[in-house]
């Protein structure tokens, strides 16, 4: 066995999914999410930190992956089941991240630790999600007919509430931005990292060099939808926050975690978000530009592609038209592009 492969880390499969040992005591999890259609096909990073006597997860995953959680910690023998887990954190809200909130209460009795700004929601949670997710309202406000009509039949919308009934998170320990909470042997600070959700922050281990970033540095485009109130300016001076700490390891919600290094220094990976953002502003002013007549969002999504069609897969698509309506609804607050009512919906020109 060579140095290089007793340094490197071995991704270990297994029939809930698969799991790498970062550290001695930190593990990432990619559980098998037992729907695959549409957005529940997106795989998230659940990571698991396992003290001298504190188990603690980070961002559990999708309600419908409980069970594979609860398999992995108790086939990597960190845990008999949930039931063992002391601390439940969350980077932000989203369904992918905390929708499993509730349905982990009926199975733990460890804290949820997440935003305060979340408190108002904890007595109705299911209905909650549902409300942030369900992206019929903007489809119906954003988009022109014959488009939207389309648009909202494809978007078949089946939520918590449908599935599981209503529940509520009562074992909570919301957190401000900037607080610290100790757990186990980590410091970890709750840093604002909002913009991809209003109530998205990072946990900053400062001794370590731990940052888990939930979904602001990816390698993909970070997903900006008004329809869950998101915010581009937000999450601009996220990226500008997170790059200042002396973070050694970048820990995402998504993708590859990233150790700092000359080759690949953190630098690249907080302009290359950043330049996402730019890069979507400018085609989206170019297409506006080219225009001989007002295009509707539809249309402006389109125009906006390397090859002027429709993106694959559908996660995709969808994410790219949310990103070209922020940019636009940015455009017209700043007086860059006018918005008009045309007689099928709203219109876009220069």
């Amino acid at each position: 066995m060579t140095v290089s492969e007793i340094r490197t880390p071995k991704t270990q499969k297994a029939s809930w999914g698969t799991s790498l040992q970062v550290s001695d005591d930190l593990w990432r999890l990619r559980l098998r999410n037992p729907n695959t259609g549409g957005r529940d096909r997106i795989i998230v990073n659940t990571y698991v930190y396992a003290g001298a006597d504190t188990l603690a997860v980070i961002d559990p995953g999708w309600p419908s992956t409980v069970d594979h959680l609860e398999a992995a910690l108790a086939e990597l023998g960190l845990a008999r089941d949930l039931a063992d887990v002391d601390y439940w954190l969350y980077t932000h809200a989203h369904i992918d991240h905390m929708g499993a909130a509730a349905l982990l209460e009926k199975r733990s009795k460890a804290p949820h630790i997440a935003a305060k700004s979340l408190t108002p929601f904890c007595p109705k949670w299911h209905r909650f999600q549902d409300e942030i997710h369900d992206w019929r309202p903007w489809i119906q406000e954003a988009f022109a007919s014959p488009h939207r009509e389309r648009l909202l039949a494809a978007r078949q919308h089946h939520g918590l509430l449908e599935t599981h009934g209503p529940a509520a998170l009562t074992r909570t320990e919301f957190i401000d931005f900037g607080e610290r909470i100790q757990i186990g042997d980590l410091n970890l600070e709750f840093v604002d990292a909002r913009g991809h959700d209003p109530h998205h922050g990072a946990f900053f281990e400062r001794e370590r060099g731990w940052l888990f970033s939930g979904d602001v540095i990816l390698a993909v485009p970070t997903p900006i939808c008004r329809s869950m109130h998101d915010d581009l300016d937000a999450y601009r001076g996220s990226i500008a926050r997170l790059a200042a700490l002396p973070a050694s390891l970048i820990l995402p919600g998504h993708g590859l975690h990233r150790r700092n290094s000359k080759d690949q220094p953190f630098e690249q990976l907080f302009e290359r978000s950043l330049k996402y953002v730019s890069d979507f502003e400018k085609i989206t002013r170019h297409t506006l530009s080219q225009a001989t007549a007002p295009l509707d969002l539809y249309e402006i999504a389109i125009r906006s592609t390397p090859e002027q069609k429709i993106l694959e897969p559908e996660a995709r698509w969808w994410v790219h038209m949310a990103l070209i309506d922020s940019h636009l609804a940015t455009l017209v607050e700043h007086g860059f592009a006018t918005r008009v009512e045309g007689p099928s919906g709203p219109l876009y020109h220069v």
